[in-house]
C-alpha cells in the first residue's frame, strides 16, 4: 500500500522498486492511496509505470497523512500489510525475506529487515545499526523500542489481523508510527532480518522535514513517550521514559547540526537545539549542543 501526497519526483522510483520484485497479482495487491496530491497526476504515473498492474484510490479532498495512511489499511487485502510511503523505496528481496520470517516466526506480529536513510538523490547517507545477526526474534524488543524509534515505514510489514486487532494510527503526524509500533510490540514479538533491504529517503519536502522546520517533532514525540508509558511494565516506566526523553534530545542535536550544515536554516535549528537542551542531554551530547548553539547566535546578530 503507497500512501502519497505531492511526492511527484519519488513515487516511480518506489513504485518500480516494488513492481521489480512483486508476485502475481492473485498473491500480492499493489495500490496507490492519493491524499489529493496537486503537484502531478498521480493516476497517469501509476497507469504508465503500473500497466494495469497497480490499482490506484484518490481521495477527493485532502484529508492528512495519518488519515491517508489508515484508508490504506481499510483499502488492503492482503495477509501482510506493507505501507511504502512514495518517497521511500525497498531493495531487492525485500518481500520473499519479510515473507521467510511470517514464515518462520507465525507468532510475530510483525518482520522488518535493516534499512537505509538515502537522500532526495538516492544516495546513500547510513545504515542502521543491526538489531541482530540474521534473522530471529528480537529479544526485550518493546523496551529497547520505547527507549528509541528503531523503525521506518518502508522497512516493516504487519500482520493484517494485528491491525484489524489493535485498530490503526492516531493522535500525532511525527512519531504515530513509532506508537503504533510500540502498540503491536505489547502483545507480539517482532521477527527481523539484518539484511539491509529498505531505503528511507530524507528531505526536506517530506512530513518529517516541515517538523523539523517547526519544532513540532519534539512534542510529538513526547507524547508519544507519555502515551505508550502504560504499554511498558510499571517497574520500568520511569526509568524509560528519562531514557526516551534524553534519545529525543540527542537526536535534535543531531537534526539541528544537520538543519544548518546542509540547508543553513537557522530558525529551524535553533528550534531543534532549544527543544534539545530544555529536555536535557545526555552528556555526551550537551558539548557539541553548546557550541552548535553559541554559532548560531553569533550568526544571528
Amino acid at each position: 500500500m503507497v500512501p502519497v501526497f505531492n511526492a511527484g519526483p519519488y513515487l516511480g522510483d518506489a513504485l518500480r522498486s516494488v513492481l521489480a520484485q512483486s508476485a502475481p497479482t492473485d498473491e500480492m495487491q499493489i495500490c496507490v492511496v492519493d491524499d489529493a496530491s496537486t503537484d502531478i497526476d498521480v493516476r497517469a504515473l501509476v497507469e504508465s509505470i503500473g500497466q494495469g498492474r497497480v490499482e490506484y484510490f484518490r481521495h477527493p479532498r485532502n484529508i492528512g497523512s495519518v488519515a491517508n495512511f489508515n484508508q490504506c489499511l481499510e483499502l488492503a487485502r492482503g495477509q501482510w500489510v506493507h505501507l511504502l510511503h512514495a518517497d521511500d523505496r525497498v531493495l531487492p528481496g525485500f518481500y520473499s525475506a519479510i515473507g521467510d520470517l511470517f514464515t518462520r516466526y507465525p507468532q510475530a506480529g510483525a518482520a522488518f529487515s535493516r534499512h537505509r536513510h538515502i537522500d532526495s538523490e538516492g544516495v546513500e547517507q547510513l545504515v542502521t545499526e543491526p538489531e541482530l545477526q540474521g534473522r530471529g526474534l528480537i529479544p526485550d524488543w518493546l523496551t529497547k523500542l520505547a527507549v528509541e524509534q528503531r523503525l521506518q515505514y518502508a522497512s516493516i510489514a504487519v500482520r493484517r489481523d494485528v491491525y484489524e486487532e489493535l485498530g490503526g494510527f492516531f493522535g500525532v503526524s511525527f512519531g504515530e508510527d513509532w506508537e503504533m509500533w510500540l502498540r503491536i510490540a505489547s502483545r507480539y514479538p517482532f521477527a527481523y532480518t539484518s539484511e539491509t533491504l529498505a531505503d528511507y529517503r530524507v528531505h526536506s519536502a517530506s512530513i518529517t522535514g516541515a517538523k523539523l522546520r517547526s519544532g513540532q517533532n519534539i512534542e510529538d514525540l513526547l507524547w508519544v513517550v507519555r502515551t505508550t508509558a502504560s504499554y511498558l511494565p510499571i517497574e520500568v516506566r520511569t526509568s524509560v521514559e528519562k531514557r526516551a526523553s534524553k534519545a529525543i534530545a540527542a537526536e535534535a542535536v543531531r537534526s539541528a547540526a544537520r538543519l544548518w550544515r546542509v540547508g543553513g536554516d537557522l530558525v529551524a535549528a535553533r528550534r531543534q537545539l532549544t527543544g534539545a537542551l530544555a529536555l536535557g542531554c545526555p552528556a555526551r551530547m550537551l558539548w557539541p549542543a553548546l557550541k552548535l548553539y553559541i554559532r548560531l547566535l553569533l550568526v544571528g546578530r
